[in-house]
């Protein structure tokens, strides 16, 4: 669907670019923390008896999520290393726009034997996002999400909307919980990250795109 979107405007608007979406394996460390603590939630929502039944046949860990109902619970580990990134690169000097990394890649780990294998697993897309971008050397990492503003102390009294902040004041808030671990937290890490290397790191609405490019909205994060 965004290869399709994209080819059409770029035929609108006259471009010479072409638009390929890759499928990108991600490496992660088989001895990654996270696979001893699973609390990625993903698939469909089942009954209580439905999800005894899958642990039963299938050895799921399942949870409730959210009072809706129960759901597979997987492993978020790290992202070490972006497969096929040399290739990227040389679509982007090739006037090509590349499509990658979509929901952070897919899951892979390396074997005994040095080989890449899958592992069941959800990797962080908002961090899969910023090593690619870091990897590509790309000048902006911009993520977008349904939320308009970013909020500290949200719902409070002393509610703060966050425009231009540097690195060094997103670590206090990230340090202090200020974001929801389901949603903008990773973000803010990854903005984090990026932002460390010199970069900017933006966070906005896909409608506030081109006037957070500007400057005029969105989250910032900078070095400072």
């Amino acid at each position: 669907m965004m290869e399709q979107a994209l080819i059409n405007v770029l035929a609108q608007k006259g471009s010479t670019s072409s638009v390929v979406t890759l499928l990108t394996q991600v490496e992660v460390a088989e001895n990654d923390p996270a696979f001893n603590q699973p609390a990625k939630f993903i698939g469909l929502y089942y009954s209580s008896e439905e999800a005894a039944q899958i642990v039963a046949e299938k050895n799921w860990l399942m949870a409730e999520d959210s009072g809706i109902g129960y759901r597979h619970l997987v492993p978020c580990p790290e992202p070490q290393r972006i497969h096929g990134i040399e290739s990227i690169v040389k679509l982007v000097q090739n006037n090509t726009i590349v499509i990658a990394g979509g929901s952070g890649g897919i899951p892979v780990y390396k074997d005994q034997m040095g080989l890449l294998a899958g592992i069941e697993a959800v990797v962080d897309k908002d961090l899969v996002g910023a090593q690619l971008a870091q990897k590509i050397d790309a000048d902006v990492y911009m993520m977008l999400t349904t939320v308009e503003n970013i909020y500290v102390n949200y719902g409070k009294s002393t509610q703060k909307r966050l425009g231009n902040i540097t690195v060094t004041e997103a670590k206090h808030y990230y340090q202090e919980n200020q974001f929801a671990c389901g949603s903008l937290k990773p973000k803010i890490a990854a903005a984090i990250r990026f932002a460390e290397l010199g970069k900017k790191a933006i966070i906005c609405t896909l409608e506030e795109a081109e006037s957070a490019l500007l400057g005029e909205s969105g989250t910032h994060v900078s070095k400072g």
